[in-house]
């Protein structure tokens, strides 16, 4: 059902303020189901079958979670050679009509030899995936790279315009609410409250206004770490280890990257292995899926409890 059988790697949470009808959606996202580009398309884009098979509907159910597989296919044209042919053709139609074209007529040949390239051109292939909790009503984009998440938010507002409702998500809106926090781990891990189960670990993206610095591999009280926050720098973003098991990347704006539940959905994966329920692919499918974002909604509310002020 995800993307990955690894469970959850990315997650950018978003509170749904009104409950969705899900048989309009349903209804929606099948009328807005994926269609390959043809020749003179640069992009299309739809809903589709997470699997791509007929395993599961274009909107799968487990419980009260939907998952939502939108797929992007846009070709991106080589720029010195469309560039090539489209002077190419300007000069020869010029010269055949002894006269110069205007601006419109230039970029009208532009269009042209944009779709005679088409077809020479592969497309590159994104898929991104959605959960909606109906239950808890929120949204979790299994991405963290904001474009990417604006980029499903406005396609599922497509869907969700008949419900007369929409998500209103962007990236460069969402406030950093734990940098302080995030900060005061980094500078004194050893204060850092027990009682929210995470570890700074070795990772972090140090910032300010004027510049940033990725550090790999450094203790938070190395002396290059103290150097940067010195400087005035604030974390961006930190690796931490979550109930000594779960490594994960948090950003101060609450989104989380680089997250591995294996060791510790090992053990109710090895039952899901060896039980019933791995006669069937969609049973197995549905039961890993669940077992992987059930550790994710008990990380997600450590996540939300870590206060915003200290």
């Amino acid at each position: 059902m995800l993307k990955t059988s690894k469970g959850l790697k990315r997650a950018t949470v978003i509170s749904v303020p009104n409950p969705w009808n899900m048989d309009l959606l349903a209804k929606a996202v099948e009328k807005l189901e994926f269609k390959e580009l043809s020749n003179v398309q640069e992009e299309s884009w739809g809903f589709t079958r997470p699997d791509h098979t007929d395993t599961w509907p274009v909107l799968p159910r487990c419980n009260n979670v939907y998952i939502l597989t939108l797929r992007h296919d846009r070709r991106v044209l080589n720029k010195s050679r469309l560039s090539r042919e489209w002077n190419q053709a300007i000069a020869e139609k010029e010269k055949q009509e002894n006269r110069r074209l205007n601006k419109d007529e230039r970029e009208t040949l532009r269009d042209e030899q944009k779709k005679k390239l088409y077809p020479k051109t592969a497309p590159n292939e994104n898929t991104y995936q959605a959960i909606y909790d109906a239950d808890r009503r929120i949204l979790v984009v299994t991405e963290s790279n904001s474009p990417a998440v604006e980029f499903v938010v406005d396609k599922l507002n497509v869907a969700l315009k008949d419900q007369g409702t929409s998500l209103d998500w962007k990236g460069n809106l969402v406030e950093a609410v734990l940098e302080d926090t995030l900060t005061a781990w980094v500078y004194k891990p050893e204060n850092q409250p027990k009682e929210y189960n995470f570890e700074v670990g070795s990772n972090m993206r140090l910032e300010n206004e004027s510049c940033k610095a990725a550090l790999s591999n450094q203790n938070a009280d190395s002396e290059e770490v103290r150097v940067h926050l010195h400087n005035q720098k604030h974390v961006g973003q930190v690796q931490l280890i979550w109930k000594e098991q779960v490594e994960l990347v948090l950003s101060s704006k609450r989104i989380i990257s680089q997250m591995n539940f294996k060791a510790f959905c090992s053990e109710k994966i090895k039952e899901i292995q060896e039980g019933d329920s791995h006669e069937s692919l969609r049973t197995y499918q549905q039961a890993t899926f669940m077992v992987f974002y059930s550790a994710f909604l008990e990380l997600w509310d450590a996540v939300s409890n870590i206060p915003t002020e200290i």
